[in-house]
């Protein structure tokens, strides 16, 4: 019977990660943001393995989705990394705070993790890196920004109001969209473990 659990965890799995992946190509446009700034909704088949099979199974559902994304990427693998790290804080922020019994504050100790990750790899990792690799400048990031109608002088109003807001937004509609799918189909998992 054990066996017979395990297996159908691991098929349970192998289509979260999957859907994952599908839910990565429908990424929308957000106003205000510059058009590299796409809200996608493909973390939320981890948070749905979070909640159904642990915080392992989640990672790895996050972990397959981005592996197979990278056979696709046209940022040399760059986004992948740091999206899997923003979402290993999302998920990481949620067990946490789903620990302490306060269930109810996860989506949002999830958001608030997810974003302070953004930041951080956004000043430290992502901009220089896509810099170097892609050979764009500061200026020229920041140019696509107040394009879009962001008055942004410097990298640090980039982050203020570009990263902190997509992330809040993005965590929250991830929270959301999880909180209602479990609700509704979390009886689907039923003998998951």
């Amino acid at each position: 019977m054990k066996q017979v659990r395990r297996k159908k965890s691991i098929a349970y799995i192998g289509i979260l990660a999957a859907l994952g992946m599908i839910l990565s190509y429908l990424e929308i446009p957000v106003p205000l943001m510059p058009p590299f700034m796409k809200l996608d909704i493909s973390e939320v088949p981890s948070v749905i393995g979070l909640m159904a099979f642990g915080l392992p199974s989640s990672i790895l559902i996050s972990a397959v989705k981005n592996l197979i994304h990278l056979t696709i990427s046209e940022s040399l693998g760059i986004g992948e990394i740091c999206n899997f790290l923003v979402a290993l804080s999302y998920l990481l922020g949620w067990h946490l705070m789903s620990l302490t019994g306060y269930r109810r504050f996860s989506y949002v100790c999830a958001a608030v993790s997810m974003t302070a990750t953004a930041v951080i790899l956004n000043i430290a990792v992502l901009l220089p890196l896509y810099e170097t690799a892609f050979h764009i400048s500061e200026e020229q990031i920041l140019a696509l920004t107040r394009a879009g109608g962001l008055p942004v002088s410097n990298i640090y109003d980039y982050i203020l109001f570009v990263i902190v807001p997509f992330n809040i937004l993005k965590g929250a509609v991830i929270g959301i969209t999880s909180s209602l799918l479990w609700k509704h189909g979390s009886s689907g998992f039923a003998g998951r473990s």
